[in-house]
């Protein structure tokens, strides 16, 4: 081999060995049990039942859904200063260290969702309590499916990035302005409800399937959502004022599947508000909107409704793209100008095929879809009526003509009798 074939060979060499170390950079390493990818860790789904030891000191996030985790202490996390998302959901977590997250200054997104979280600040020394300057940057928190009931009044309350808030599937209850709110700073004792007022970067809050009883006056003045979910708590009540202080923000307002038999609160005053879901309740009329309005979507199927007011249809009717309203009794013949309509309208229906009213047809009660209702169906009298009505004015007639002729008789009568005399 000539020097110049050996030179080849060393300089090919060299590029490969700099090609492969350049790649190894940018493909994932496998750390026991993690994936590394980055600055990225992957532990999930394996079954873990402590974090592992091992971890890079600069994680950006740092995943460990799906497995077995119990506790968090601070032997195994407090040191992950760097991390800004941090994903637990899905483990079996019923005790967090206090002071756990004290030094998590970058953190902006916590997933702790599907865990066994009962309590945030009773028998269990503080857990979970956030405290002032704790959590300086969260944005994101997702707590939903524990089983979360008695805490500190102020736990989000103390979070002065928070914009969203995942607490469907608990037990937690909501403060009103009936509530002293604690100062800043003060020692706050847990308490049987959770203050959701006054935090101004609150945008997106989710509280269905919370056994919530009651949303109280004012419960979310302060709070600029634009996304409310207060679905799938049977029985609410909701208090004709709790969603003051929400008129300019608030667009998306869930209030699915609350048994709800009427609506005491004005939601035409809510000013920004575009989509409304108001189905699986026991609603008999629609809600008033007596105001201008620009509501886009709006759901009342599987309602009690019969008529709907045609006051309200006309204010809707200007913004109004998408409205769903199947499983209702309608009347045909009580929503002739309503049905027109939508007959009319470019409006989109997605149920339309299963939407339908009752009329009256012969003495029997009848179903046809509101595409195929006409002014006949409300114009005909049924034959049996017809029938029952012909015979009560033939009677009459009968009775009439027999009483005149009986007058008639009754004067020729006489005279012949007095002929008779002579």
């Amino acid at each position: 081999m000539s020097a110049t074939e050996s030179a080849m060979g060393a300089y090919l060499w060299f590029i490969l060995a700099f090609l492969n170390e350049v790649t190894a950079t940018f493909r994932p390493r496998q750390l026991s049990p993690c994936q590394v990818v980055n600055m990225d860790v992957y532990c999930n789904d394996l079954n873990l039942r402590t974090i592992p030891e091992e971890l890079p000191p600069n994680i950006y996030t740092l995943d460990l859904s799906r497995n077995l985790l119990q506790n968090l202490t601070q032997e195994f996390l407090a040191f992950y200063t760097t991390i800004h998302h941090l994903n637990l959901h899905s483990n079996k977590i019923q005790f967090i260290q206090p002071g756990l997250f004290k030094d998590m200054t970058n953190l902006q997104e916590l997933d702790l969702s599907k865990n066994y979280l009962d309590i945030f600040a009773v028998s269990k020394t503080e857990n979970l309590s956030f405290g002032e300057n704790t959590l300086q940057l969260l944005e994101e928190l997702y707590l939903n499916g524990n089983i979360l009931g008695t805490i500190d009044p102020l736990t989000f309350y103390r979070l002065p990035r928070i914009r969203d808030l995942h607490l469907q599937q608990n037990f937690l209850s909501v403060c009103g302005s009936h509530h002293r709110l604690p100062q800043r700073g003060h020692h706050s004792q847990a308490s049987d409800c959770v203050f959701l007022s006054s935090i101004p970067t609150l945008h997106y809050l989710y509280l269905s399937r919370n056994s919530l009883e009651s949303v109280p006056q004012n419960a979310f003045r302060g709070s600029p959502l634009l996304v409310l979910d207060l679905s799938e708590n049977p029985g609410l009540d909701i208090h004709q004022n709790a969603f003051s202080g929400l008129e300019p923000s608030l667009t998306h307002l869930s209030l699915k599947e609350n048994d709800l038999g009427v609506l005491k609160t004005d939601l035409s005053v809510l000013s920004s508000l575009k989509n409304v879901d108001l189905s699986v309740n026991r609603l008999t009329a629609l809600p008033l909107w007596n105001k201008e309005t620009v509501i886009e979507s709006l759901n009342l199927q599987n309602n009690s409704l019969v008529t709907l007011e045609y006051s309200t249809v006309l204010v809707l009717e200007k913004t109004l793209k998408t409205l769903y309203l199947g499983s209702n009794p309608l009347s045909c013949c009580g929503n002739l100008k309503f049905l027109r309509m939508v007959q009319k309208s470019s409006m989109d229906i997605p149920d339309i095929a299963s939407v339908t009213c009752q009329y009256t047809q012969d003495s029997e009660h009848k179903e046809i879809s509101i595409m195929s209702v006409e002014q006949e169906h409300c114009d005909t009298i049924d034959k049996k009526s017809l029938g029952i009505i012909v015979i009560i004015i033939t009677a009459l007639v009968l009775i009439g003509v027999l009483t005149l002729l009986s007058k008639m008789c009754h004067p020729r009568r006489r005279r012949l009798r007095r002929s008779f005399k002579a």
